[in-house]
């Protein structure tokens, strides 16, 4: 059975009420945010040094475990030229009338029967207007116990969202679905991270600059960073803010990074590694700047009364954290346990769940035919492209129905070991929470794993 679509998904960036221990931390977190999953942490039988996700009880195949909120996580800059999605929950923004002028020209392209049944956009507007209309009962990705129609729902929603995106009001850069995600990034992350005007170059836009051109993943332990220090300006409670790095012990980045042989970069492999290292060292020094000075623009901004929040305090309390050995530690583990995190565009699953429409609700047939013609539209672009993709190096699919792809941190499922035959799998949904489900039966007191390519190795 599916969890109650009451429990609440568990979100790291919740701070607990009271402080637990390094050791008990995932668990509390599973105690506090998921009571009803059947999961708990433990430590590794051979290796205490090492945690691992137990199911207290049986569980049987397609069963959702539990749901997770990222604790950081980004898009990938290559998939930024193909899609546009929130900044903060990453569900796809998408403008209607060209993403669909792009899929009915490409099924024109490539249809062999009646142009007549390619859809218009009035089919698609039709459609979308039909099962907007009606209320997201349950929804689950991969549709276990859930109605079609409150899954076609929850797809068409998605397409209202892009008119009411909000970028943000410094630097413009990022984009968000609503001003609550644009509120939340800010108290998140992104208030220490944020480049500001293009008319100043300001130093985290140096910082951000050398990550796009050397590797995405100093951005995203720079944001575990950002989140620590806006967590202790918050609460003063240090401790509290670094509680979920606190789990994970890493070695540095150039360590973990694989040499797949000397005649790819041209150099030894001491030499490849000391280049990383060098690497890491330059950003960390770029990201020190950035935040230095970030840092007293968000507490002006914020207008802080507590006379004690000091640029030169809050640095000097957490100067425990802003380290370069920490940093190279934390994108080492990123490079070792940030899950791939990949949301269905949105009519993908759109396609899906009209797939799975069995006349649930009572429709006219001049509705029928235009949701028909939908379905076979979509039907035609997403299997040529797929044929395309999976017979070629090209990136067909990203090029015409793209998904929103990227590296998320997530404590609890990155806590979970990789096996190559693994007993669980992670979804993303389109709101970036991550749902862990059962691929295979588990008893009582099994380990849970994930397959090793879901993990993101893409970005090293």
């Amino acid at each position: 059975m599916l969890m109650s679509n009451t429990t609440k998904p568990v979100s790291s960036n919740e701070k607990p009420v009271s402080f637990p221990t390094t050791d008990n931390y995932i668990q509390h977190l599973i105690d506090r945010h998921l009571p009803s999953a059947p999961i708990a942490c433990d430590h590794h039988s051979s290796d205490h040094r090492v945690k691992t996700i137990h199911a207290i009880r049986s569980c049987h195949p397609t069963e959702l475990l539990w749901r997770e909120l990222p604790y950081a996580a980004l898009q990938h800059e290559s998939n930024k030229r193909h899609i546009t999605c929130c900044a903060n929950c990453f569900t796809p923004l998408i403008q209607l009338e060209t993403e669909w002028s792009r899929v009915h020209q490409l099924a024109q392209m490539n249809s062999s029967s009646n142009q007549n049944q390619i859809a218009s956009l009035q089919d698609l507007r039709n459609t979308i207007s039909y099962f907007s209309m009606h209320q997201n009962k349950s929804f689950s990705p991969i549709g276990v116990e859930s109605s079609a129609v409150g899954r076609l729902h929850d797809a068409c929603e998605v397409f209202s969202l892009a008119e009411s995106a909000v970028k943000c009001p410094s630097c413009e850069d990022e984009i968000y679905c609503s001003i609550e995600c644009q509120q939340d990034a800010f108290w998140d992350s992104h208030g220490l991270l944020c480049a500001g005007s293009k008319q100043h170059t300001s130093a985290i836009a140096h910082f951000l600059a050398f990550a796009k051109e050397t590797n995405e993943l100093f951005v995203l332990a720079a944001k575990i960073l950002a989140k620590i220090l806006i967590g202790y300006i918050k609460t003063s409670n240090l401790p509290n803010a670094r509680a979920v790095i606190d789990q994970f012990n890493m070695p540095p980045w150039w360590s973990v990074v694989a040499y797949v042989r000397e005649d790819q970069y041209g150099k030894s492999e001491e030499a490849f590694r000391e280049n990383l290292q060098r690497m890491l060292h330059q950003a960390f020094e770029y990201l020190m700047a950035g935040l230095m000075e970030n840092v007293a623009k968000f507490l002006d901004s914020i207008g802080s009364s507590n006379a004690a929040l000091t640029v030169e305090s809050v640095m000097t309390v957490c100067r425990e954290c802003l380290n370069v050995e920490l940093y190279a530690k934390l994108v080492g583990l990123f490079v070792v346990k940030n899950v791939r995190m990949e949301i269905d565009h949105p009519f993908q699953t759109l396609q899906i769940s009209l797939m799975d429409l069995q006349n649930e609700q009572p429709i006219s047939s001049a509705l029928e035919e235009s949701i028909s013609r939908v379905q076979q539209t979509l039907s035609i672009v997403l299997s040529d492209t797929n044929a395309e993709s999976s017979d070629s190096d090209s990136d067909s699919m990203d090029t015409f129905i793209p998904s929103v792809k990227g590296s998320a941190f997530l404590p609890i499922i990155c806590t979970m070991n990789h096996n190559i035959a693994p007993n669980c799998t992670v979804l993303f949904t389109r709101s970036g929470q991550a749902n862990v489900f059962v691929i295979k039966t588990v008893k009582q007191g099994d380990e849970l794993s994930v397959q090793y390519n879901e993990m993101d190795s893409d970005s090293l």
